[in-house]
Order: C-alpha cells, then structure tokens, then sequence
C-alpha cells in the first residue's frame, strides 16, 4: 500500500480514527455530531473510566460518572470549545474531565448521573480486571490516564491494520503474525508460522518486516491526529512510548 493512501482512507473514512476532525464535528449540530462523539467515548472510554476510578471508590458510582461525562460532552457541547491549535487532544480531554468530576462533587448528589442515556457500552467487569492489569501504586492517576491512553492508541492501530489486513484478503496471515508484532510470541517461531502458512522462514521475515513498518506509518497518523503539529508527533510519539513502559 501507498503511503499516501493514509490519507486517502481518512478522507473516505471520517470516523476511522480518532482524530482532531472528528473532535471539531462532535461540536456541531446533528447526526453527524452524535456519531462523531460516539466514537470518541468508544475510543478512550477506558482512560476515563480509569481516571474517575481512581477518585471514586464505587464501582456503580465510577460507572454513572463515566456515562454522565460523555453525556455531558454531548449536550453541552464540551467539544466544541476544543482548539487543536491548543496542543494535544489528550490533554483536552483529562482537563475536561477533571473540571467535570469537580462539579459533580460540588452538587453532591447520589442522583443516577448517567441517567437511561447508555453513551459508551462499558462493561464493569471487564474495565475493572483490564484496570487491574499492570496497575501500579507509585503511579499518580494522571500517570495512569496516559498510559491507559497510549494503549488505548496502541490498541486502536492494531485494529486498523488487521482491517488492512483483513480487506487485503491476508486475515489468516495477519492472525498468525499478529503475536511477532506485539511481542506476545513465545512458543512460536519463524520455522513454526511458515508450516503454518505454507511459506518459508524467509518470507515470513519479510512479512513480519513490511507489517511492522506499517503498524509505525499508521501509529503515527494516528498520534498527528491528536496533535496541534506536526512538530509535535515526535514529542508525543515519545510520551506515549515512557507512558506505556514506565
């Protein structure tokens, strides 16, 4: 593929991503806004359920406040003020938040905050053991945001290239080779994927080499897309890498 099909798959695919254009359009009036913030809450709700958990001891409480803040993005229109000329989207979001989070302890109500208005399908359990994993105490929960946030991302780009993959007609290929490119592969070889896939260890080197310098083209369109600059991509590229190691 193209490298300048990136961008050519935005242009086609407004909500492919998250993106600063789909963080304007959330702003606007419509259906168009609605579907925008829909897929915004279901890019980086774990993030956020993550940052409200942390200040919020009860797990139904921590999942109403989570609900409301989203809900409180779509009616109030939140996005709307967002600026990408401002810096990163990132830290848009966790400042919303926060500011959010003191108003609903200055109300110092017990009311159902989220209301019957599902905005993002957040499954308590589940959010509560993918919180759990690699949770450290020495970490602040603004430290946590942002390494929920990176992987978040991470996850994200994965998910695009297997679509990539997938439309390519490679989706068995990319099944098989997905663990070379996460770093999850243990018991399997070079040796062992080439049986699989009929192929030699060579060319599933070769393989394994294009689809790596893909995830890092498509990682960072994703990262310039949350970014003021394209000055910037580096910078945050690097934050994101320290997040997720520290």
């Amino acid at each position: 593929m193209r490298e300048t099909e990136v961008d050519d798959d935005h242009r086609h695919d407004p909500f492919g991503s998250t993106r600063w254009s789909i963080v304007q359009a959330a702003g606007t009036d419509g259906t168009l806004a609605r579907a925008a913030l829909e897929t915004l809450c279901s890019a980086y709700w774990l993030p956020v359920y993550g940052y409200v958990r942390s200040r919020v001891t009860d797990v139904d409480d921590a999942h109403d406040l989570t609900q409301a803040f989203f809900a409180e993005f779509l009616r109030r229109k939140t996005v709307a003020a967002a600026d990408p000329s401002r810096g990163r989207f990132r830290a848009f979001l966790l400042t919303a938040l926060k500011h959010f989070l003191v108003n609903e302890h200055a109300r110092d109500t017990t009311l159902k905050r989220g209301g019957d208005q599902s905005i993002v399908s957040l499954d308590r359990d589940v959010a509560e053991n993918r919180l759990s994993t690699g949770r450290q105490s020495n970490r602040t929960p603004e430290q946590e945001f942002e390494r929920r946030w990176a992987l978040a991302l991470l996850d994200h780009v994965l998910e695009r290239l297997a679509q990539e993959q997938a439309a390519a007609g490679r989706e068995r290929e990319f099944a098989e080779l997905r663990p070379f490119l996460t770093g999850e592969q243990q018991e399997t070889s070079l040796a062992d994927a080439a049986r699989t896939l009929k192929s030699t260890p060579q060319a599933i080197r070769a393989a394994i080499y294009r689809l790596r310098k893909r995830y890092r083209s498509l990682l960072r369109d994703e990262v310039s897309q949350t970014v003021s600059s394209a000055d910037d991509v580096d910078d945050e590229l690097m934050r994101l890498i320290s997040a997720v190691s520290s």
